[in-house]
């Protein structure tokens, strides 16, 4: 029996569920966005591995989640370097922008950003956005797969026919 690529489910959730994170005050909730991406990819092969008569267990869905940290990782750092381009990175622009919205911003948070507005370079944005997303992706995309796992869990069904009273 033939088991379904997990490449399509980690591809599908991986990258729209790591988008979602790459997007800023939406990535509050990264590790919660991470989880469910692995739980969508564990349902997605499940539903899957269900439809070509192919078990789903709990290993199938650790290894989906692996797969799908990969491409939350790319989808969130891709889009959270886009986003640190166009965001001021002077702290004294963004708590302008901040109160041209109506946020008030107390003189001590201020001070904690003293020493001027020294732009990190873009390689650095980057290789920070792949460690911090790969990890909270290697380990959250991991245990939504892992609960995706043990949630849609299935066997194949027999194809044999049962002998009543034997």
């Amino acid at each position: 029996m033939n088991s379904p690529s997990k490449l399509k489910p980690a591809l599908i959730a991986g990258l729209g569920l790591g988008a979602a994170s790459g997007i800023p005050f939406v990535n509050i909730c990264c590790c919660l966005i991470a989880i469910g991406a692995g739980v969508l990819a564990a349902f997605l092969l499940s539903k899957d591995s269900k439809s070509v008569g192919a078990a789903f267990g709990v290993g199938d869905g650790v290894i989906v989640g692996l797969l799908t940290a990969v491409f939350f990782t790319l989808a969130a750092t891709v889009l959270a370097t886009g986003f640190s381009l166009v965001m001021p990175s002077d702290p004294e622009q963004m708590f302008e922008m901040m109160e041209g919205m109506g946020i008030e911003i107390p003189d001590d948070a201020r001070d904690g950003f003293g020493g001027g507005g020294e732009a990190v370079g873009m390689g650095m944005t980057v290789i920070s956005g792949i460690i911090m997303y790969g990890l909270f992706g290697l380990i959250f995309c991991t245990l939504g797969g892992l609960l995706g796992g043990v949630l849609f869990k299935n066997e194949p069904e027999a194809s044999g026919e049962a002998t009543p009273g034997v």
